[in-house]
């Protein structure tokens, strides 16, 4: 009897994932700035009723997590996009300094002879 109950599990699992996939799409069609001005207007508690486009509904919680996960994925890709241009940065400095030096070293001889 416990082997009939797994598979029931996972079709619910299943059914969930595909739920959240759907709920996840109608968010993003509507964006992120609508969801937030549309959740001012349904009450606070993350249980209640959030419609989306296409008869969907999902809760207020869901949304809320919606737009948490999308925060926190953006805030990751602006610190790699910060870390990126500062080791770019770091580098360009690197080459510029050996293109200096190598520019002295090519250099010193005539200069030496000039200053004589």
């Amino acid at each position: 009897m416990a082997k009939d109950a797994q598979p029931v599990s996972q079709a619910s699992q299943a059914d969930s994932e595909y739920q959240k996939l759907l709920w996840d799409a109608a968010l993003e069609s509507m964006g992120r700035d609508t969801v937030r001005i549309r959740l001012k207007d349904t009450p606070a508690d993350r249980s209640a009723t959030f419609l989306l486009p296409g008869r969907l509904i999902c809760k207020r919680g869901y949304a809320e997590d919606w737009l948490v996960r999308g925060d926190a994925k953006g805030k990751a890709l602006e610190a790699r996009r910060h870390r990126d241009v500062f080791w770019i940065t770091v580098v360009t400095v690197a080459i510029a300094i050996v293109a200096a030096v190598a520019v002295l070293v090519t250099v010193w001889p005539v200069v030496r002879d000039w200053i004589r």
